[in-house]
């Protein structure tokens, strides 16, 4: 009895010492898992807080970025246009010119015969222009040419049957030779208008009719 007694003793004591050791490892156990999760929720909750400034600088530094650049383009695009205009106003201010200088016909005249001689080129055209709506074969020796007048007088040149003159306006016109000069004439006249060309002949130191020509009209 007492043998069994001891054994069970022994017994008791060799499981309790295991059980101490059990618990003592699983506490032990328990203990690193513990400090294990908190060295790795330190660095973690750590690294967020990095992050979560990093992605706040990147926004800043980006929004700042797109800023200045559109700042930039915007710059950019004004300067751009400025030039643009400049440009544009330069070349239309030389369009302008070159189209007043191809169409101003006075200056053109008055360059190849004088200021003095193109206003009596207006004179005789004026004129002229009487004789011609009139349909008068006398009087053209003072405007004309001897073959112009002699053309008049045969009806090889024809002049202008009228029934009723509205309006008659003589003008410079464009310049087809360098040697003669044409002087416009647009005459309106029974409910229609014709358009005719006089084109002077230098003689001697004068300018004469030499030709007359229907430009249009019926």
């Amino acid at each position: 009895m007492k043998n069994i007694t001891k054994k069970t003793k022994v017994k008791f004591g060799f499981m309790l010492f295991i059980g101490l050791l059990v618990v003592i490892v699983f506490v032990s156990q328990l203990k690193d898992g513990s400090d294990d999760k908190e060295v790795v929720k330190e660095p973690e909750s750590e690294e967020l807080k990095i992050d979560e400034i990093d992605q706040e600088q990147l926004k800043e530094i980006e929004k700042n970025y797109k800023d200045s650049d559109k700042q930039v383009d915007e710059e950019e695009v004004d300067d751009a246009d400025d030039k643009n205009e400049e440009v544009t106003d330069e070349e239309d201010d030389v369009g302008y010119e070159t189209i007043d200088d191809e169409f101003d016909f006075e200056s053109q005249i008055i360059e190849k015969v004088g200021e003095k001689q193109y206003k009596e080129l207006l004179k005789k055209s004026d004129q002229a222009s009487k004789l011609l709506t009139s349909n008068e074969k006398e009087g053209w020796e003072e405007v004309a040419t001897e073959s112009l007048v002699k053309d008049i007088k045969s009806g090889e040149t024809e002049l202008l049957k009228a029934n009723k003159v509205d309006s008659i306006d003589v003008y410079p016109t464009e310049q087809f030779d360098s040697d003669d000069v044409f002087m416009g004439l647009i005459v309106a006249h029974d409910e229609t208008t014709k358009s005719y060309s006089f084109i002077y002949k230098k003689v001697e130191d004068d300018y004469l009719i030499d030709n007359i020509v229907l430009m249009w009209g019926d």
